[in-house]
């Protein structure tokens, strides 16, 4: 979208320029012709709640999720998310482009570190987009007890998050998966065969492509854009649950109509 309104502007611009002798186009004129586009003052907004609970001894959170909230016509404004203040700030990480939100120390029902000693962590969230426009969020999480005597729990985790996922190629190579369980819980990558395509964070559960998917050339085991993984979560009980993902690779069109404009190499 991007490349198409610079495509268009420039158009507009030599139009102008060729039609001076007949009609006059002051220079301030394309000047806010080329700017136009690119002033965009919207803020985006965020689609995560302002609050969420956990049991104790986890550091992931959430995935913040934000929506830009640019008309369509000034073409993708990508977000990036910060901590920004709050009363527990300092006791959280948090991955910029991602929006992983996580706890730097997994938290401690019996020995809390939130700044009132309540179990209730507070942290203010920012979401800004390539314009610099931004939105605060306030974020509390609750942390919830879990029984640390019971040596027979043989239940292992339960897998919460979709197996049957779909990204757009190039511009997406990471995928998330949850389990649940009241015990810290560990992830794993444990077959498939296209297993390793990918790599794996073992305690927040993201799986990246090693190299991002192309639609036009895909590197599955039968070139179908269909990617097989076999993944593993084990909680400190040692009881563990595999599943299978199916990861489709969608096309950019996108891409493709800009390709029929400007080849790019």
């Amino acid at each position: 979208m991007y490349y198409k309104n610079i495509f268009l502007l420039f158009t507009l611009f030599f139009i102008f320029n060729g039609c001076k002798g007949a009609d006059p186009i002051a220079d301030e004129d394309v000047k806010l012709l080329i700017k136009d586009p690119l002033a965009d003052k919207t803020p985006p907004r965020f689609l995560t709640f302002d609050g969420t609970s956990q049991f104790e001894n986890q550091t992931f959170v959430i995935q913040l999720k934000a929506q830009d909230e640019t008309p369509l016509s000034l073409g993708d404004n990508p977000i990036t998310f910060y901590i920004t203040g709050g009363a527990d700030a300092a006791l959280f990480t948090l991955d910029e482009n991602l929006g992983f939100l996580s706890f730097i120390t997994p938290p401690d029902f019996e020995n809390p570190t939130d700044s009132n000693q309540d179990q209730l962590y507070q942290v203010t969230l920012q979401a800004q987009d390539g314009s610099e426009n931004e939105v605060l969020q306030n974020f509390v999480v609750k942390i919830k007890d879990v029984e640390e005597n019971d040596h027979n729990d043989t239940t292992p985790p339960v897998f919460i998050s979709d197996n049957n996922i779909s990204i757009k190629e190039n511009t997406q190579s990471t995928v998330l998966i949850r389990a649940t369980d009241t015990n810290t819980i560990t992830y794993s990558i444990e077959g498939g065969e296209d297993n390793v395509m990918f790599n794996i964070n073992q305690g927040l559960g993201v799986i990246r492509f090693k190299v991002s998917p192309d639609f036009e050339d895909p590197a599955d085991n039968n070139n179908d854009n269909i990617y097989h993984l076999v993944v593993g979560a084990k909680d400190s009980r040692g009881n563990k649950v595999t599943d299978t993902l199916q990861i489709h690779i969608i096309n950019d069109s996108e891409d493709d109509n800009i390709t029929q404009v400007r080849t790019i190499n």
